[in-house]
């Protein structure tokens, strides 16, 4: 009994001398949460809403955002008060008469530490329950039912209690540590941040250096920043809980921090009984603490500084450069910082060169490639099967699945690359070997000549899925002017198609509507206009065939002339309730899944005019005003500045346009010419270079984009534009 009321006579004595901090956090939250709940629901006129049901439920939404994960002042203070809380806390241990007088007291140190501790972590949580309270009762006295806004203020007071116990508990780490006040809140930055610091400066050198790494690591290194410090666990777990995450990955992550800050606590108990009273004044509390934290941040500010040099001129001199700066730099304030004493600046000579050599080594192996990474290319034989993706062709396809219901209806986004690498699966990967083994040449090519071509038409991005279990991803690029067969024959390999274009795999069932689009005409045929669906099950049929049978030769020389979309159950009701009250949300996956309509694709262009759609191959040249030729496009690429002035200033013709308004003209160059309205739609369009732009205005004001080859620009057009560059 005598042991338990001293402990709490401890903590009460505690309280008092830090009092001032019990009247800030009682602030801090009583202006985050009940002051914001009155201002905020005074400003609500529920008299004069209509529906009222519909203002209710989004005051309630408001409300449960204030005091649930989304609110800011809360998330800013609760990080600046672990920091505040955990100096105060153990302050007493960098001055030799407060540690003399508390060390005097007849208590063990045990006792002593989890008394300072725990005041810690008590006031802000009864600060912050007291305030939600207050603010759940603001709340009801609005309406709003105070079980709901107490049950999200209970999951979010949790939830940042917990992490703030964290976060706390490094600042205490680091006052324990250190024998200076202001160097052991540097101490808590050093604690939080040198590991994600570290890991951004790597991954900033795979970006910089390995031409082939895949987002430059981002799935590896963002798997690792919320394992290396409690302060981006925080931000990480907050992001997830606002994404909403099941309530069994909530408690194990939960959990998760609960058991880091068991062990911190732990660790700096350990180490304050180990401590000694002689250490209050110095800069660190332990020697051997010194190099420990000394050396890592050197060899990460000479790794940074050369890095940062070298991204200015991609020179290895200014890299050498940036290393000695930070190098130099780093060790001496920490030299500084660690003796009070400008004299011993150069400290330790020794281990200063030897971590400037450890960047070194460091961006070397990153420069020079020394473990191989951008050459890697696996054995045929060791591949299970491989991924392959082109991240800036068939953009306009749609990944991801309906979700929601209602008016929370919406379109929930799957990444292509990470699409692709699930479903993609080829059991032969001899075609991808053979583009990635050109990529590779093509790079040493640019090396050799230290020369960077002037345009990439493609990148792709392949996944190797390795006999032995490992998963290796990597990024490629290929010249515009290199054409590959293997990537033709991969837009004519079903086993591919069928998982980039999800269409492939669509059953008639699941069609309920054939919706058609050409420029601003646009004509649906349902299902129940069909009867038994016989029309939508010809017309998906008969599309499936037509696009699976399309060659990249086809593709190459020709673009779409409309589009048309195999509507599910789900998209045909999005769309009735976006004609109803426009929802955005209804007309995002109302138009999503539209495909291209090739001039080629007979079957399915003869089947749609049967139906009613009006269909046009080629355009209404009788209906075309004027067409527009920038001549820039004309301009040699060895023009000098001053001669693209000339061009630019002396042309009369509107935004450096040459015109052409004569009729036999305009069916002269349109004879030739394609459509782009729908080009972006065509994976291989642009495949081969050496086209010319061209704007035709219609006597209805509508402009549409049409291009046509360098080889068949007529001969009128060509002697106009040579005039005009002399």
């Amino acid at each position: 009994m005598t042991s338990k009321s001293l402990f709490f006579n401890l903590m009460r004595e505690d309280s008092k001398r830090r009092l001032w901090t019990s009247v800030l956090t009682f602030l801090a939250f009583f202006f985050s949460i009940p002051v914001a709940m009155a201002m905020m629901l005074s400003d609500f006129d529920l008299a004069s809403a209509d529906p009222i049901a519909a203002a209710r439920a989004y005051m309630l939404n408001q409300v449960k955002g204030l005091v649930g994960y989304n609110n800011v002042g809360i998330i800013v203070f609760i990080a600046l008060l672990s920091v505040i809380m955990g100096v105060t806390s153990f302050s007493y241990l960098h001055s030799r008469q407060k540690v003399d007088l508390y060390h005097g007291i007849p208590v063990r140190r045990e006792k002593l530490f989890l008394a300072n501790y725990f005041n810690g972590i008590l006031i802000p949580a009864v600060c912050y329950a007291v305030n939600l309270l207050l603010g759940a009762l603001i709340a009801a006295l609005y309406g709003n039912p105070i079980g709901t806004v107490l049950g999200t203020g209970a999951a979010a007071y949790v939830f940042f209690m917990l992490h703030y116990a964290a976060m706390y508990s490094v600042t205490v780490l680091a006052m324990i540590l250190t024998g200076n006040i202001l160097i052991g809140i540097l101490g808590t930055g050093v604690l939080h941040f040198y590991f994600p610091i570290l890991i951004a400066v790597i991954r900033s050198c795979y970006s910089t250096f390995f031409k082939h790494s895949y987002r430059s690591g981002f799935e590896t290194f963002n798997f690792l920043v919320d394992k290396c410090s409690v302060f981006m666990l925080f931000v990480s777990n907050l992001s997830r809980f606002n994404s909403y995450l099941d309530i069994k990955s909530e408690i194990l992550r939960l959990a998760v921090v609960l058991a880091v800050t068991v062990v911190i606590t732990a660790l700096s108990l350990l180490l304050y009984k180990k401590r000694e009273s002689e250490a209050a004044g110095k800069a660190m509390a332990f020697k051997l603490s010194q190099p420990v934290i000394q050396i890592p941040v050197v060899i990460l500010a000479s790794l940074g500084g050369g890095l940062f040099f070298y991204s200015m001129g991609e020179s290895l001199g200014k890299a050498i450069f940036g290393i000695l700066c930070g190098m130099l730099l780093s060790h001496c304030i920490i030299e500084i910082i660690y003796h009070f004493e400008f004299r011993k600046l150069f400290t330790h000579k020794i281990q200063m060169f030897a971590c400037a050599a450890a960047a070194a080594i460091v961006l070397s192996i990153f420069n020079f490639d020394l473990v191989g990474y951008d050459s890697y290319i696996p054995e045929a034989d060791s591949i299970e099967s491989v991924a392959i993706s082109f991240p800036n062709m068939d953009t306009w396809v749609s990944y991801g699945s309906i979700e929601g219901e209602g008016r929370n209806l919406h379109w929930r986004y799957k990444d292509k690359n990470s699409y692709l690498f699930e479903n993609v699966k080829l059991t032969d990967p001899e075609p991808v070997l053979a583009l990635v083994r050109t990529a590779i040449g093509l790079d040493q090519e640019v090396v050799n000549e230290e020369s960077e071509p002037k345009d990439y038409y493609y990148y792709f991005n392949v996944k190797y899925y390795l006999k032995n279990g490992k998963e290796i991803t990597r990024s490629y690029r290929m010249n515009t002017n290199t054409e590959q067969q293997e990537v033709l024959d991969l837009y004519t390999n079903e086993d591919y198609l069928q998982v980039v274009y999800p269409l492939y795999t669509q059953a008639p069932e699941d069609t309920v509507a054939v919706r058609f689009k050409q420029g601003d005409h646009t004509s649906m045929i349902s299902r129940k206009s069909g009867g038994t669906g016989e029309v939508t099950d010809r017309l998906l049929a008969v599309y499936k065939e037509e696009f699976a049978n399309l060659s990249a030769d086809t593709m190459k020389s020709e673009t779409p002339i409309a589009t048309i979309q195999f509507m599910t159950s789900a998209q045909e009701n999005a769309y009735s309730k976006y004609l109803e009250d426009s929802l955005w949300n209804y007309g995002d996956i109302a138009d999503r899944n539209f495909y291209p309509v090739y001039p080629s694709f007979t079957k399915t262009i003869e089947l749609l005019r049967d139906n009613g759609a009006d269909i046009e191959l080629q355009p209404d040249l009788s209906s075309i005003v004027e067409l527009a030729v920038n001549v820039y496009q004309f301009v040699e690429e060895d023009y000098s500045i001053e001669q693209y002035d000339r061009v630019y200033n002396e042309r009369s013709y509107a935004h450096n346009d040459f015109i052409i308004n004569e009729e036999e003209q305009i069916r002269e160059v349109m004879a030739s010419a394609i459509s782009e309205e729908y080009s972006d739609m065509n994976p291989l369009w642009g495949y081969e270079q050496g086209r010319i732009h061209l704007q035709a205005t219609y006597k209805n004001g509508s402009r549409i984009s049409y291009s046509i080859s360098r080889s068949e620009i007529p001969e009128f057009l060509w002697q106009e534009i040579q005039n005009s560059n002399r």
